[in-house]
C-alpha cells in the first residue's frame, strides 16, 4: 500500500507523537504593544477564534488543492484567492462578493490524472505582477507503462489578460520540465515565492529512490529553487543553493576532491535547494527570511515517520534511507515494493543479484549512495557522498503529515481579525488523515519550545455539513489580512474522505476574534523615525521609549548614531527582533540605520525628549 493524499483517510486519534501535551499559553510583551496582550490559549479557543466557509461544493468547487493570494492594496480587506483544482482548472474567488470563476484551464490532452497526478501547485509573485505559475503532470506517451519515463512535472507561466480574470492559456511559457513517470504516487508540488523573486518548488520522488532523492544529478525527491527570468524564458540559480552552499562547507573540512563535484553541475544540479524528501506536498516559505517548512505524508510503515521539517540553509533531509526517527525498512524503499524501477535500483533484501541491504548507507552523519544505474531518460548518476542528515524538527506515527507553516505577526496588517502578536512564531502543522491541526512555539532556528499540541482549533473539527469545518487538509496559508486560509481537498465525516454531501474540495478562513492586542504604533516619548532613504525591505521599525523592534529582510545590522557621528550602539540580527536602547541615551537626535544583508539600507531618524 502505497502512502497517498487520495487514499481514505483514517479514523481520528491516529497516533500521536510522543510527549505532545498542550503547550503553555502564548504570551508577547513589547513596549509598542497596544491594547490587551493577555495570554494566548494554546489550544486554539472557539472564544479566540472562528473558521468560515469560503468556497465549497455548492460553488462547483470539488478537489481543492492548493492557492495563491492576490494581495490587497489595504490590508484591512480580504485578499482575492487563486486556487487549483487537482483536475486541471485554475479557479479566482473574489472577496468581495465570494464569486468563483474559471481562469484558465490544463488541457486533458496534456494533464495526467492517473494516481496523484495532476494540477498540483500554483503561486504568484509578490507583488502580484498579473502572472500565474502552476505545476502540472505532464504526459507525452499516453496510456505508457509506470516502468518509464512518460512525462514531466511541468512548470509553467500563465499571464492575466488585461482588465479580466482570465488567464492567457494559449500563450503560456514552460519554465521547466522534470522528467518523470506517470501513473505514480508522490507528486508533491507545493510552490512559493519569497520577496526576491526566488521561486521555490517541492518535487516529489516520483516513487523512486536511489535515482530520486538519493540522486542529486536529478530533481525529483528535492526542493528546488530558482529565479525565474522577467520575460518567462528560463531562469537564473540564487546564490547560496545545496550545491555552492555545501561545496564551500566541504571546502572548509578540507574535502576538496568533494567541494570540487558539488561544483560539477553534471554531479549536482544547482537548482536544488533541499535534498532527500518524499512528497513535501505542501510548502512555505517565509518571504522575508526565507524560512522553508514543509511536512511529507510518511511511508506505510511504523515508527514515527510522519514529519515536518524547518531550514534556512540547504540539507538532506534523508529519504530514502531515514524518514522522520526511523531507518527506512527495505520493504519501504526498494523496487521489490512498487515494481516499478527494476534494475535502475536494488530490488530485494535478500535476493541476488541486487541485495538492497548492500547498498543501504550506513551512517547518517555520512551517508554514501553507491548505486549508480538509472533509468533511461533520466539524469545519470550524481555525487556519492551526500551532506549529513538534517532530522525534521517534528515528527511522528504513522498518518498523513500534510500543511505547514511559521506564523508571522504582521504588525502592518490593519484587519481587526488578524492573529494577534502572542501567534508570533508558532509553528502550525496539519494531518490530512486525521484532520488536524497541531501548534507550537518555536524560536528562530525552528526548535519547538515546550510541546507540540496535539489538537490546535479544535471545535473546527465537526461532522460533514455546511457548518465551518476542517476537513481533509491540503494546504495552509497566512493570508495578507492576518487571517489564516486553508484548503480541503474532500469531503464526509472526519473518518472518511469520500463524497458524502458537506464542505468537498473548499477553502475556509480562520479569524482572530479575542481579546485585541496589536504592536503598531509608536510610543510616547518618541517623535516618528523617518525614511531618509526609499525603497528600503524593512517591514517594521518600530521605535518605542526604551526599545525599538525591526523585522529586516533576513540578517541585519542596526547602527545608532548620534549627530557627530559617533556610534552609541551597534547589534547584528536576523528577522523580528527588538532591541533594548542604550540606558546611557541622552535626549537629542539620532540616526538608526537597519542594514540589510540582502535588500539594502534603511536610514531614519529619531529625536528623543
Amino acid at each position: 500500500m502505497k502512502r497517498s493524499i487520495f487514499h481514505l483517510a483514517l479514523a481520528l486519534g491516529g497516533a500521536l507523537a510522543i510527549g505532545q501535551a498542550h503547550a503553555a499559553a502564548w504570551t508577547y510583551s513589547s513596549p509598542t504593544a497596544t491594547g490587551t496582550c493577555a495570554p494566548l490559549d494554546s489550544s486554539g479557543l472557539a472564544a479566540d477564534f472562528s473558521i468560515t466557509n469560503l468556497v465549497h461544493s455548492q460553488d462547483s468547487v470539488a478537489y481543492t488543492l492548493k492557492m495563491a493570494f492576490v494581495m490587497p492594496t489595504d490590508t484591512s480587506t480580504r485578499p482575492d484567492i487563486i486556487f487549483i483544482q487537482r483536475n486541471g482548472l485554475i479557479r479566482y474567488y473574489t472577496a468581495l462578493t465570494g464569486a468563483v470563476t474559471t481562469m484558465g484551464t490544463i488541457p486533458s490532452t496534456d494533464l495526467s490524472l492517473a494516481t496523484e497526478d495532476g494540477l498540483i501547485g500554483v503561486a504568484v509573485e509578490k507583488p502580484f505582477k498579473n502572472r500565474v505559475y502552476v505545476v502540472y503532470s505532464h504526459q507525452v506517451t499516453s496510456n505508457a507503462s509506470n516502468k518509464i519515463i512518460s512525462g514531466y512535472y511541468r512548470l509553467k507561466r500563465f499571464d492575466l489578460i488585461p482588465n479580466t480574470k482570465l488567464l492567457d492559456m494559449a500563450n503560456g511559457k514552460v519554465l521547466l520540465d522534470i522528467p518523470s513517470a506517470r501513473n505514480r504516487w508522490h507528486t508533491a508540488g507545493g510552490l512559493a515565492f519569497d520577496n526576491d523573486g526566488n521561486l521555490y518548488w517541492a518535487v516529489g520522488d516520483n516513487e523512486s529512490n536511489w535515482g530520486g532523492p538519493g540522486n542529486t544529478h536529478d530533481l525529483r525527491g528535492s526542493i528546488v529553487r530558482i529565479h525565474p527570468n522577467d520575460n518567462g524564458v528560463g531562469y537564473t540559480i540564487p546564490a547560496g543553493n545545496f550545491a555552492e552552499y555545501w561545496s564551500n562547507v566541504f571546502t572548509g573540512q578540507g574535502r576538496t576532491a568533494l567541494a570540487a563535484t558539488y561544483k560539477d553541475t553534471s554531479k549536482v544540479n544547482p537548482a536544488i535547494f533541499v535534498k532527500g524528501v518524499r512528497n513535501a506536498y505542501v510548502m512555505n516559505v517565509e518571504p522575508n527570511t526565507k524560512e522553508v517548512t514543509w511536512s511529507q505524508c510518511g511511508p506505510d510503515y511504523g515508527g514515527n515517520s510522519e514529519e515536518a521539517s524547518i531550514t534556512k540553509t540547504p540539507v538532506f533531509n534523508g529519504w530514502p534511507w531515514w524518514a522522520g526517527s526511523t531507518n527506512v525498512p527495505a520493504s519501504q524503499v526498494s523496487g521489490g515494493q512498487y515494481g516499478k524501477n527494476g534494475a535502475a535500483e536494488p530490488t530485494d533484501s535478500t535476493a541476488s543479484p541486487n541485495y538492497y541491504n548492500l547498498w543501504v548507507p550506513a551512517s547518517k552523519t555520512a551517508p554514501v549512495n553507491r548505486w549508480t544505474k538509472t533509468m533511461a531518460g533520466l539524469p545519470g548518476p550524481g555525487a556519492d557522498t551526500l551532506p549529513p542528515v538534517t532530522q525534521a524538527k517534528y515528527f511522528y506515527g504513522k498518518s498523513c503529515s500534510m500543511g505547514s507553516l511559521v506564523w508571522r505577526y504582521d504588525g502592518k496588517a490593519k484587519a481587526t481579525t488578524k492573529f494577534p502578536p502572542q501567534m508570533n512564531r508558532v509553528w502550525i502543522t496539519g494531518d490530512y488523515d486525521t484532520r488536524r491541526l497541531k501548534a507550537a512555539k518555536v524560536d528562530s532556528t525552528g526548535t519547538i519550545l515546550g510541546a507540540m499540541s496535539s489538537g490546535w482549533l479544535p471545535s473546527s473539527y465537526s461532522s460533514s455539513s455546511t457548518a465551518a469545518t476542517v476537513q481533509a487538509i491540503t494546504d495552509i496559508k497566512q493570508g495578507p489580512d492576518g487571517s489564516m486560509y486553508i484548503s480541503n481537498y474532500s469531503c464526509g465525516s472526519p473518518t472518511s474522505a469520500g463524497t458524502a454531501p458537506g464542505v468537498c474540495g473548499g477553502l475556509a478562513r480562520v479569524d482572530y476574534i479575542g481579546a485585541t492586542c496589536s504592536d503598531t504604533a509608536l510610543a510616547t516619548g518618541i517623535r516618528s523615525a523617518q525614511r531618509l532613504v526609499p525603497g528600503a525591505k524593512v517591514d517594521w521599525l518600530h521605535v518605542g521609549v526604551n526599545s525599538f523592534s525591526v523585522f529586516a529582510n533576513g540578517s541585519h545590522t542596526v547602527r545608532l548614531s548620534d549627530v557627530n557621528g559617533r556610534v552609541v550602539m551597534s547589534a547584528k540580527g536576523e528577522g523580528q527582533k527588538e532591541y533594548q536602547l542604550p540606558s546611557s541615551l541622552q535626549n537629542g537626535y539620532y540616526l538608526l540605520q537597519v542594514i540589510s544583508a540582502e535588500r539594502g539600507t534603511t536610514v531614519s531618524s529619531i529625536s528623543r525628549f
